[in-house]
């Protein structure tokens, strides 16, 4: 370890500082939770929904459960701690495959739909164990095959570019992998013949990109299984992702819309032509998906249900009775955490933002001092006034990131400085007075 650190103000921090900060930066307190009530669906993030008859599957809180199509109290079906996604009913409605992570690495999983034992299917280990959140998960359950006998899913053990993936076959009563025949791939839908496929070429549906136009914008194409013949179906310049071929129509969500958000549309493969389902304004639609009499939905957090083929939307209130677990209260070490730091212009303390919250370090006697304590909100960038009296930092507590400034004795509240928050803020730099920002 170095022997000392050098700030952006051009000051020493002395490395009796690094024992101070190991010890006391472990003050990062997580939301206290609060139980979730009967009809509080609003306070659960339900994501990855499937359906099928009467049931809706979803995941919450990491787990997995089952909640009438209707409404009402859920029922967990998964408990293990780590994280299980993108549950998917099989054709008969009499298992459940998804992405878990029981034994350290996530593997395609299968379960009985009322719940029970989960049978591992896949044996891969992630080529990029640490892999960014945005990749999303390898061995990702994408769909079943319409007959049943297999599961599709995503991987990227055999890419020549670790970033994205290709699409495999595993049986469902086990056995080996078989690359499923294209190139790349992402979220798929088969026909009702089973005889092509409606996909992404590009999977990009962990990166929560808005209004995004680049080279990873997708659209939707056509495979022709036996002939090997592609069409592609969409040229929006933005996302037209999670297609889903019902009859003759395939549904999918785009941002083509005028909210500019991810919005259910359909495209008719007679006529050719587009047409709006949806109007949220203000959330996108996230991880649709096609159940047996309807498409089910997140957005906001919250579960809807499209029916099909009259294609009304129902809202469906869900409770979760859950002890939350993982928002309790609790100790963390959030010098894991750093992301910016400064000096005093005395030498005597550090700031350090870390678990987006703003703290002071003595360098070598004194107390740790959190001078933000807003949970919920994230703040960044921290910089010390040249005269020693406030700390200027990015806050995103209006919604927007503005600048506020605080006293560093922690005694002086914070004030925010600017408004409008528009555009993207770099940290903020100080007049050498120390009235200008």
């Amino acid at each position: 370890m170095h022997q000392e650190l050098r700030g952006s103000s051009g000051s020493d921090l002395p490395a009796t500082a690094w024992t101070g900060l190991m010890k006391l930066l472990v003050l990062g307190v997580a939301l206290l939770g609060m139980p979730l009530a009967v009809g509080a669906a609003q306070r659960a993030l339900m994501r990855f929904p499937t359906l099928h008859g009467a049931t809706i599957v979803f995941e919450a809180g990491g787990n997995l459960w089952r909640v009438d199509r209707q409404g009402g109290a859920a029922q967990r079906l998964t408990t293990d701690p780590d994280m299980d996604l993108m549950p998917r009913f099989s054709p008969d409605g009499k298992e459940i495959a998804f992405t878990g992570d029981y034994d350290g690495n996530r593997d395609v999983y299968v379960i009985p739909a009322e719940g029970g034992l989960a049978r591992r299917l896949t044996f891969h280990s992630d080529v990029v164990p640490d892999a960014p959140l945005r990749w999303g998960p390898d061995n990702m359950v994408v769909t079943w095959t319409p007959d049943g006998k297999s599961i599709i899913f995503l991987s990227r053990r055999t890419t020549y570019n670790d970033w994205f993936g290709q699409m495999f076959l595993v049986p469902r009563e086990g056995g080996a992998p078989s690359q499923f025949p294209v190139p790349v791939g992402g979220v798929t839908s088969f026909s009702p013949d089973g005889s092509k496929i409606a996909y992404n070429r590009i999977f990009r549906n962990f990166r929560t990109w808005k209004r995004y136009y680049g080279g990873l914008a997708q659209d939707i194409w056509i495979y022709d299984l036996a002939s090997h013949e592609i069409q592609r179906v969409t040229d929006w310049k933005g996302t037209d992702t999670f297609p889903m071929w019902y009859h003759d129509t395939v549904y999918f969500a785009s941002d083509r819309g005028p909210e500019k958000r991810l919005n259910i549309w359909a495209y008719d493969l007679k006529t050719k032509q587009f047409r709006q389902v949806t109007g949220f304004k203000d959330y996108d639609v996230d991880w649709p998906s096609l159940g047996d009499t309807g498409i089910v939905l997140a957005c906001g957090g919250e579960l809807y249900v499209l029916d099909l083929p009259s294609e009304k939307l129902n809202r469906i209130e869900v409770a979760i009775p859950s002890d939350v677990v993982r928002t309790r209260g609790r100790w963390v070490d959030a010098g894991k955490t750093i992301q910016s730091f400064d000096i005093a212009p005395n030498g005597k303390r550090a700031l350090f933002e870390a678990r987006g919250e703003v703290f002071t370090v003595p360098a070598e006697h004194g107390n740790t001092r959190n001078l933000t304590q807003t949970s919920g909100v994230r703040e960044q960038y921290p910089a010390w006034s040249p005269d020693g009296k406030w700390i200027a930092y990015l806050s995103d507590a209006s919604g927007e990131y503005e600048i506020h400034v605080i006293g560093a004795d922690g005694r002086t509240p914070d004030r925010q400085v600017t408004r409008g928050g528009s555009t993207f803020r770099y940290a903020p730099i100080w007049s050498p007075d120390s009235k200008k920002l």
